[in-house]
C-alpha cells in the first residue's frame, strides 16, 4: 500500500499547508500509516529546499523542518519529500491556486499583467506545474527504493524573471510592464523590517518578501536536480502559458 497526500501542494501563498502541517494533519496521517503497516509515505512538501535551513529562517517552512525531525526521532517510516521550486500556478496567481501577487509581496500582478522585480531580474526561478508535480510524485513513490525515503529535487524549468516576461509577451502578445523595485540587499532590509513589525502568528503578512529574498539570493536554489532519474516529460513555459488562458 502507498500513502499519497493528494493535493498537498503547500507552496508560496498556498495555505493548504496550514491544515496539513501547522495543524498536525501530516503527523496524524503518518501515525495512521504506521498502524496500517504502510512503509511508503510521501510527505506534504512541494516547495523550495528547506533541508539545510534552520528554524526561524522562513516561518512557513518551520513546520516542515519540525515534522521531519519529529518523524526521524519517533517513527520507522522514512518519508519522501519533494522540492520543486515555486508552483507555476501559484507564481502566476491562477485563481484557486494561491496568491503570490504584489499585494502579498509576490512577483506577478495578474490584473495588470506586470511584474515586480527585486535584484537584477536575471536570477533564476525554478518552477514546476501542478501537473508535472503529480507526475513526479507518481514516479517517485512507485520506485523500488521508495521505502528508503529521502529528498527529491525536481522542476519543470528554470527561468529568470526577465525571461519569463519575454516568453509571456511572445505567447500572449501582450506587453509585460517590468517594475524594478531595488537590489537584493534592499529586499533583504525590507523583508527583515517587515518581519520585525509583524507578529509570528501573522507571518503571511511578510512571508512573500522572504520567499523572494531566498530565491534571488540563491538560498533556495535546487543545485542538483533528480528529474533525469524519472520518466517525466516536463511542461515547457511556452506550453504552460498557452494552455492557461486566464493568465
Amino acid at each position: 500500500m502507498l500513502v499519497l497526500i493528494a493535493g498537498a501542494t503547500g507552496n508560496i501563498g498556498l495555505k493548504l499547508v496550514d491544515s496539513l502541517i501547522r495543524r498536525g494533519h501530516s503527523l496524524l496521517l503518518l501515525r495512521a500509516a504506521e498502524r496500517g503497516g504502510i512503509t511508503r509515505f510521501l510527505a506534504a512538501s512541494w516547495n523550495y529546499d528547506w533541508s539545510a535551513m534552520q528554524l526561524g529562517q522562513s516561518e512557513s517552512y518551520d513546520p516542515y523542518i519540525s515534522f521531519r525531525r519529529h518523524v526521524e526521532m519517533s517513527s520507522a517510516i522514512r518519508p519522501l519529500y519533494v522540492f520543486c521550486g515555486v508552483l507555476a500556478e501559484v507564481f502566476f496567481s491562477v485563481p484557486g491556486h494561491g496568491d503570490f501577487s504584489p499585494r502579498n509581496h509576490g512577483v506577478w500582478d495578474p490584473e495588470r499583467k506586470s511584474m515586480e522585480i527585486w535584484g537584477s531580474g536575471d536570477e533564476q526561478w525554478q518552477w514546476t506545474t501542478e501537473r508535472d508535480a503529480a507526475e513526479f510524485a507518481a514516479e517517485i513513490v512507485t520506485r523500488d527504493d521508495a521505502e528508503e525515503g529521502g529528498m527529491w529535487r525536481v522542476c519543470s524549468g528554470s527561468h529568470s524573471l526577465r525571461e519569463i516576461a519575454d516568453v509571456y509577451e511572445k505567447i500572449k502578445g501582450k506587453t509585460v510592464q517590468r517594475r524594478t523595485m531595488g537590489s537584493v540587499e534592499e529586499l533583504r532590509d525590507e523583508a527583515h523590517a517587515a518581519r520585525a513589525r509583524a507578529s509570528l502568528s501573522n507571518f503571511w503578512e511578510y512571508i512573500g518578501w522572504i520567499y523572494q529574498l531566498y530565491t534571488v539570493d540563491g538560498t533556495w536554489t535546487l543545485k542538483e536536480l533528480d528529474k533525469d532519474k524519472l520518466g517525466v516529460v516536463t511542461t515547457s513555459l511556452e506550453n504552460f502559458l498557452q494552455s492557461n488562458e486566464s493568465i
